[in-house]
């Protein structure tokens, strides 16, 4: 019997998974994260361990991207756009988990 914790344990999955596999873009990642067929997505919530958001950042291209889980609605902030005053364009997210 493990006396670990279960969200521990969920890491240790994502962690022993995210090993395996060959180099992945960023971008493949973040997509990769947020599916939820993906072992990468848990929904564990009753143990207080399930995906609530993706988010990335990716300083080359100075790129922020958040999603709520569940949801195909991506919120996508370009830094420097913004720093120059770029209005962003969604101001929510919404999804139902």
């Amino acid at each position: 019997m493990s006396t670990k914790p279960q969200a521990t344990e969920n890491s240790l999955q994502r962690l022993a998974y995210l090993e395996n596999q060959q180099s992945v873009e960023i971008s493949e990642w973040f997509d990769e994260f947020r599916n939820p067929v993906s072992p990468l997505f848990f929904r564990d919530y009753e143990n207080l361990f399930g995906t609530l958001h993706t988010v990335m950042m990716n300083p080359k291209e100075c790129l922020f991207k958040t999603v709520i889980a569940g949801s195909d609605e991506v919120m996508m902030i370009y830094f420097k756009d913004w720093v120059n005053g770029t209005a962003v364009k969604k101001r929510e997210l919404m999804a139902e988990l």
